[in-house]
């Protein structure tokens, strides 16, 4: 998804298309062959080659471990991140307001970089061949059935989704960020798309009020940290277990977090 992304939006700032991409040999573009060892040699990707044939470019890749064929654009991207750089420090901060804000401020520093290399540019260009495929989405879709603990697992991640939708079958669409869950063409939940391998991400929200109909499940279950928002309600569980039975004070603890929904916690 980053690399169709960027890729096409590279092809649409241009207005053109190039006749070759080269890339590394990132898992992204290519595999090793048969799943077997190095020694195998590698192989491209099947949906990479899909998207290089809607905009009719040719795949070409550079040897393994050796990155100095593509020289010119790892020495590009090394000036690049000196550039981001000392524009920020100019800026006199790093903090943004949201990723589409430092993004605006990525494009602006790049094309203002581009524009002092107009006369390479123009003559790179006039190569180049005329942009005509459609941008394709830029987001896959998957359907997940939702666990009784109001679960669904998207690739090797599991997400929660509000509990009334426990047995339900959602589709699910995935960009680069975000990851948004739909019942019958409505939306669900949106949540951040997280990272690394195998994870759950509960959001105590989701699973307030099933949990405060089940006695005692909050004692034994696996994703029972989600329910605690911050070390200060962790802190309150912990004295209510010293002053009460555990079922009272799950009960109690439960009651209390429910109040902090009410007032939008």
């Amino acid at each position: 998804l980053s690399l169709k992304s960027g890729l096409q939006s590279a092809l649409v700032e241009l207005g053109a298309c190039p006749r070759y991409c080269q890339s590394d040999q990132s898992s992204t573009a290519t595999h090793v062959r048969g799943g077997g060892s190095r020694r195998s040699g590698r192989e491209y990707n099947a949906r990479y080659l899909g998207l290089l044939a809607h905009y009719d470019l040719k795949p070409a890749v550079i040897g393994v471990g050796e990155p100095h064929e593509n020289g010119d654009v790892e020495s590009a991207h090394g000036h690049l991140r000196t550039a981001i750089d000392q524009a920020l420090r100019l800026r006199g901060s790093r903090r943004f307001g949201n990723v589409a804000e430092y993004e605006a401020f990525i494009f602006t520093l790049v094309r203002a970089r581009n524009a002092t290399r107009k006369e390479r540019f123009d003559a790179e260009w006039a190569a180049l061949r005329p942009l005509t495929a459609t941008r394709w989405p830029e987001y896959d879709e998957a359907v997940g059935k939702v666990s009784r603990e109001a679960l669904v697992r998207v690739g090797q991640q599991v997400y929660s989704v509000p509990a009334r939708y426990a047995g339900e079958r959602l589709r699910v669409r995935i960009t680069e960020t975000e990851l948004t869950f739909y019942c019958n063409g409505e939306v669900v939940e949106r949540t951040e798309k997280r990272r690394g391998n195998k994870g759950a991400f509960v959001n105590w929200r989701h699973v307030i009020v099933a949990m405060q109909r089940k006695p005692g499940a909050l004692i034994g279950w696996r994703h029972r940290e989600a329910m605690f928002p911050d070390a200060r309600w962790r802190g309150l569980y912990d004295l209510l277990k010293e002053r009460h039975s555990p079922g009272r004070a799950e009960r109690e603890y439960l009651g209390i977090l429910a109040l902090g929904l009410q007032e939008s916690l």
